[in-house]
C-alpha cells in the first residue's frame, strides 16, 4: 500500500502533458471529413512535399492548386500554404473550406523541412477529422481553390403573356359575274358588276358582313340593273398568310329595266325586288406587313331569290308578244356568282 507522502511525490514528478488546447465540447460532437487536400502550387519543393504528404494522410486525395477542381456542393477541401521565415523557420497554414484555419510554426533545416511539414500536416488533419484540435482562426477568406464552383442558376423562363386577340374590321370591293342556273330560261350569263363590303371579325373568329352589290346586263336598247343588299354571318379562319372566309346571309335586291336612260315602258312590272339568301366561300391571301393587311382572293357564291307575293317567283323580262316573244332577262332563281375580292383588314384599337 502506497502511503500519502509517496503519492504526493509521484504527483510532483509526473511529466506534464503536452500543452494542446482541447477543442470545445460543441466542436467534438461530430467528425469532420476532409475530401481532398490542395497544396499551394508556389510552395518550394512542391513535388517532394506532395509525395511526402500522401504517405501521411492515407486515402485522402492530394493535388496542387494549379490542377485542383472546384469543390462540389457538400465537399470539404483543405488548402495548405507554407510561408518561409527567418533562418530555418517556416509558417504552415491549413485552411478548410468552412473558413476555419490552423497555423503552425516549423523550425527545421532545409534537409528536414519537407518531412517536418508533411508530418505536421498529417497530424493536423488527423486531429481535425476527430475534432480534437480547435482552429486558430475562424471566418477567414477562402483561397480561390476552396471557393465552391458557381452553379449557374437558370433564370426563370419568362413566358410572354399571350396577347389577347382583338376584333378587326375590313372594307373591301368585289368584281363579280353572275350566272343564271337551271330553269326557267334564260340561263347563262346574267349580269356583271361590283360590290362594296364591310366586315368585322370577332376575337373568336366569328365574322359579320354587310354589303351592297350593283350588277348590270345590257342587251339591245335595254339594261337590267340590280342592286343587292346583303347581311351575312360566318367564320373567318386566319392562319399565317392564309385566310378562309365562309358566310351565309339574307339578301334583298331591287331591280329595274331602263331604256335610253329611263325606265322601260310597259305594264308588266318594270321594277320590283327579290328576297333570298346566299352562301359565300372565299379563300384569301394576306399581303403586307404589320397589323394592317390587304386580303386578295377569289370567291364563289350560291344564291337563290324570288319576287315575293302570290304571283311572285322568278322574274323574266320578255321582248315581243305571243309566239314571237323571247326572254331577254331573268332576275331571281338559282344563281352562281364568282369573282375576285380585295379587302383591307385592320385590328380594332385597344382600350
Amino acid at each position: 500500500m502506497i502511503d500519502l507522502p509517496l503519492s504526493l511525490l509521484l504527483a510532483l514528478v509526473a511529466p506534464t502533458p503536452t500543452s494542446t488546447t482541447p477543442a470545445p465540447a460543441d466542436e467534438r460532437d461530430g467528425a469532420t471529413s476532409i475530401d481532398a487536400l490542395v497544396i499551394d502550387a508556389t510552395v518550394a519543393e512542391l513535388v517532394a512535399l506532395e509525395a511526402a504528404v500522401r504517405l501521411r494522410i492515407g486515402e485522402c486525395p492530394v493535388t496542387r492548386s494549379d490542377r485542383a477542381r472546384k469543390p462540389r456542393p457538400g465537399e470539404l477541401f483543405a488548402y495548405l500554404e507554407v510561408e518561409p521565415g527567418a533562418g530555418d523557420r517556416a509558417t504552415l497554414r491549413l485552411t478548410l473550406g468552412d473558413a476555419r484555419a490552423w497555423v503552425r510554426m516549423i523550425d527545421a533545416p532545409p534537409a528536414d523541412r519537407t518531412r517536418e511539414i508533411a508530418t505536421t500536416v498529417g497530424n493536423l488533419m488527423a486531429g481535425i477529422e476527430i475534432d480534437a484540435i480547435a482552429p486558430d482562426l475562424r471566418d477567414v477568406p477562402l483561397p480561390v481553390p476552396l471557393r465552391p464552383a458557381v452553379v449557374p442558376v437558370a433564370a426563370p423562363e419568362v413566358v410572354p403573356a399571350k396577347a389577347r386577340p382583338r376584333a378587326s374590321w375590313a372594307l373591301g370591293v368585289d368584281a363579280t359575274a353572275v350566272l343564271e342556273l337551271g330553269p326557267p330560261a334564260p340561263t347563262g350569263f346574267g349580269a356583271g358588276g361590283v360590290a362594296l363590303r364591310g366586315g368585322a371579325r370577332l376575337p373568336g373568329g366569328a365574322l359579320l358582313e354587310a354589303g351592297i352589290r350593283g350588277a348590270w346586263y345590257a342587251r339591245g336598247p335595254y339594261t337590267l340593273t340590280r342592286l343587292r343588299l346583303e347581311l351575312a354571318a360566318g367564320y373567318a379562319l386566319h392562319r399565317g398568310r392564309f385566310a378562309l372566309h365562309t358566310t351565309a346571309g339574307a339578301t334583298a335586291e331591287p331591280w329595274f329595266v331602263t331604256s335610253s336612260g329611263g325606265l322601260s315602258p310597259g305594264d308588266r312590272r318594270p321594277t320590283s325586288a327579290l328576297l333570298g339568301g346566299v352562301v359565300r366561300l372565299s379563300p384569301q391571301w394576306q399581303l403586307g406587313r404589320g397589323e394592317r393587311r390587304v386580303h386578295v382572293g377569289p370567291f364563289v357564291e350560291v344564291a337563290g331569290s324570288a319576287v315575293p307575293g302570290a304571283n311572285g317567283g322568278v322574274a323574266r323580262l320578255r321582248q315581243g308578244t305571243g309566239a314571237d316573244a323571247i326572254d331577254v332577262y331573268r332576275a331571281g332563281g338559282l344563281e352562281l356568282a364568282a369573282g375576285v375580292a380585295f379587302g383591307l383588314w385592320s385590328p380594332a384599337r385597344r382600350r
